[in-house]
């Protein structure tokens, strides 16, 4: 769960796609979108690496100080955006995500998929349209996590 590998291999193949031919690749995009697994960078709280240890999801602000959680497809993605800092992080599904920003009260707008190279935002309007397609694709959507998540300050870039 903490500090693991990842690969999206067929994730960022379908998200290429997609960017190319939205409405010909939109099915295969959200369908892999469901199926991935993304680092998210987080504050270890007390407990640091263990089971029941709880953290924070770092977030980040676009120019218009819209709050975003940034997530990976990879290790070498993460070191695209943060180069030379070892950054924690746990890995999660999209409806760890989606239950983040569904609840009352959340400010967040989205997530950013690959900050450092991609910077493809999933936001509100996606994570609603992927709920309709639920039926269409024959899935369900995983998570949330039983575990505790709090959101940290946001992440400066200097």
């Amino acid at each position: 769960m903490f500090n693991e590998n990842v690969d999206n291999s067929s994730f960022r193949d379908a998200m290429a796609n997609y960017i190319s031919h939205p409405a010909k690749n939109e099915l295969a995009f959200f369908k892999k979108l469901l199926e991935a697994r993304f680092l998210s960078p987080v504050i270890l709280k007390p407990g640091k690496g263990t089971p029941d240890c709880d953290f924070d999801l770092v977030n980040i602000s676009d120019e218009d100080n819209q709050k975003f959680l940034p997530v990976f497809t990879d290790r070498r993605e993460l070191l695209l955006f943060s180069p030379g800092n070892k950054l924690d992080t746990v890995t999660l599904r999209f409806g760890d995500y989606r239950h983040i920003f569904l609840v009352p009260g959340s400010t967040h707008s989205g997530l950013v998929i690959n900050p450092g190279s991609d910077s493809f935002i999933i936001d509100h309007h996606h994570m609603l349209q992927i709920d309709e397609l639920l039926p269409v694709l024959g899935l369900t959507i995983a998570g949330p996590f039983d575990i505790p998540i709090s959101l940290a300050p946001e992440h400066t870039e200097d």
